[in-house]
């Protein structure tokens, strides 16, 4: 899932468009957007997830393609520890935001 189709900020309840590997279009709510090590990522969530997404976020690198328009793209991220970090962070985040 690395294409982004729609051009807009990704804020907290923005929902975004995908294209999955097949060119099938896939919904997901942004649950946050990370800055780490001055990368920004962006924590996914699926608005109809499968057998394999069931529970699961999905957290992709932000990429700007055109700093004029502020278009951007998805990509994946092929390291552990970034993930983890990253992930960290989000749930570090979610417990400060719900007390827990």
């Amino acid at each position: 899932m690395a294409k982004k189709n729609k051009n807009q900020n990704e804020t907290p309840e923005s929902i975004v468009v995908l294209s999955d590997d097949m060119g099938n279009e896939v919904e997901f709510q942004v649950l946050d957007v990370i800055e780490l090590d001055d990368t920004d990522y962006v924590v996914l969530l699926p608005l109809e997830p499968d057998e394999e997404t069931e529970g699961n976020v999905v957290i992709l690198q932000v990429e700007t393609i055109d700093d004029d328009s502020g278009e951007e793209t998805f990509i994946g991220i092929e390291d552990e520890e970034t993930i983890n970090a990253v992930f960290e962070i989000f749930k570090a985040r979610l417990a400060e935001e719900f007390g827990e």
